[in-house]
């Protein structure tokens, strides 16, 4: 603690702390700490618990097997803003490989590529293929349908037709196979 104009103040880094905006005994951090679903923030609800009961900074660091540096910037921060303080900032993740302003012009690349596809679906690697062409994102196989589930692109098709298929003469063997129902078929089968 250091005496500046007639107050305490406990030092943090070496610097001395500015006044405590927030006070640790309006807070219960034990039922914060119970409710709290986040690793890092429960263990910060329960480094201001001990706080709240007295302990020092160097006795928290061991109860809690963390630096004495961690618990005081800990302390630091409930300090300056709050519980608010105590939650770790949102982080911004890998910028991905599609820029967020290609995503519109993907998608109907993408629609196109699978309308040019006959007797099939587009794969994985046709998709991969066009990324890398057409707007320079390299992508591996797994991460293509990480895309397409990120831009809520449902990857699911009905049988493919072959190009050759005769519609015709399919119905027609249909209808020579032993014991077929008409009816019975239709009600169990589908087409598309």
């Amino acid at each position: 603690m250091e005496q500046i104009n007639g107050n305490s103040w406990p030092l943090i880094g070496g610097a001395v702390m500015s006044k405590l905006k927030y006070n640790l005994n309006d807070y219960d951090f034990l039922d914060l700490y119970k409710n709290e679903s986040r690793p890092r923030v429960r263990m910060r609800f329960l480094g201001m618990q001990h706080k709240q009961e007295g302990k020092s900074f160097v006795h928290i660091a061991e109860i809690l097997k963390v630096t004495r540096q961690a618990v005081m910037e800990w302390y630091q921060w409930f300090s300056e803003y709050g519980i608010d303080g105590l939650y770790d900032d949102q982080r911004r993740g890998r910028t991905p490989f599609l820029a967020r302003g290609d995503e519109e012009k993907f998608l109907k690349e993408l629609d196109d590529l699978q309308s040019k596809n006959e007797g099939g679906r587009a794969t994985a690697k046709d998709i991969q293929k066009m990324l890398e062409e057409k707007f320079s994102a390299k992508y591996e196989h797994d991460s293509v349908y990480r895309l397409l589930e990120r831009l809520n692109v449902v990857w699911i098709t009905g049988r493919s037709i072959h190009p050759k298929a005769d519609k015709e003469a399919q119905e027609e063997f249909k209808k020579k196979l032993p014991g077929f129902n008409k009816k019975k078929f239709a009600s169990t089968c589908t087409f598309r």
